[in-house]
């Protein structure tokens, strides 16, 4: 492709030879590294190259560029690799942090939940993905946030990818999973389901505010923050296994298993923080106190 618009124009145009600093668009991951390999990566790199700059000596006609331009964009096989690339290429992130170590816990916990609210299994299927896609793309962004070099043991999805890749994977991971909580919930029901969404940004906002400009929260500040940050993703949870319920469940019942998956969320930050201070394994795994620095 980038060959064809070469020559085309260098036919049409003048050429002068000179030498700049160039990135190289097409030096990217589109698939994830060998397992055995801790090689980091970037997503371009600059090098000084030899180039032509074009000079205009015949201006090809509007209705040339536009001919070329239609002709290239209606073909169907260039638009069936293109689609087929830039999913490679969008998916690459993701499906890297996936190939890492998971305990499974937001699976089990969500099986847990829905002893009590008898969701169909079609659907808490559809939940526990909608779960791990929000919660892997929260990771990639963290790690980033945090400048962590390690995610389980393994190099971080950033420092692989890029990191304007790896966030726009999230963002894009982000998107498809709200995309595919409508398969399961009503339109109503989605407005406040985006909004428990919303809450985990604004909670990770606080922890990044509080870094930035050097405040200590309080006890009762950093138990708000860790319950809209962790908290909502395990309240998600409970909120799309309730929309999707089988099961006769009370308000009050919904309370306090909202309850109680809040206090979960605030023990496994707790842990999690707690952990990065004191296990050398924990440090291995992830890089000391990335997630202290508050």
């Amino acid at each position: 492709f980038i060959l064809f618009w070469r020559r085309l124009f260098i036919s049409l145009w003048g050429k002068l030879e000179v030498t700049v600093q160039v990135t190289d668009p097409f030096h990217y991951r589109d698939t994830p590294p060998d397992s055995s390999s801790s090689e980091g990566g970037s997503l371009s790199r600059y090098e000084e190259r030899r180039v032509s700059l074009l000079l205009p000596h015949n201006a090809p006609s509007p209705d040339l560029v536009s001919q070329l331009c239609f002709s290239t964009a209606m073909s169907s096989d260039l638009n069936t690799r293109w689609k087929s690339q830039r999913l490679k290429v969008a998916d690459a992130p993701y499906n890297y942090i996936l190939t890492l170590p998971s305990k499974g816990i937001r699976g089990a916990f969500i099986d847990s939940l829905n002893v009590w609210l008898d969701a169909p299994e079609d659907k808490t299927s559809v939940i526990k993905e909608v779960i791990g896609m929000l919660h892997n793309s929260s990771l990639i962004i963290d790690d980033f946030q945090d400048n962590s070099p390690l995610r389980r043991g393994k190099p971080s999805t950033h420092t692989v990818f890029g990191p304007a890749q790896a966030i726009n994977t999230a963002t894009y991971i982000i998107v498809k999973a709200i995309d595919k909580i409508q398969e399961i919930v009503s339109h109503d029901a989605l407005a406040d389901i985006i909004g428990t969404i919303t809450t985990i940004f604004q909670g990770q906002a606080m922890d990044l505010w509080w870094t930035a400009n050097t405040t200590v929260p309080s006890i009762q500040e950093y138990l708000l923050m860790v319950n809209d940050k962790t908290g909502a993703l395990f309240r998600l949870s409970l909120e799309l296994l309730a929309i999707n319920s089988e099961a006769s469940i009370s308000n009050s019942t919904l309370e306090s298993l909202s309850s109680v998956v809040s206090l979960l969320g605030q023990y496994f930050q707790i842990r999690d923080d707690y952990m990065n201070l004191i296990d050398n394994k924990y440090t291995d795994q992830k890089g000391f106190c990335k997630d202290l620095d508050e």
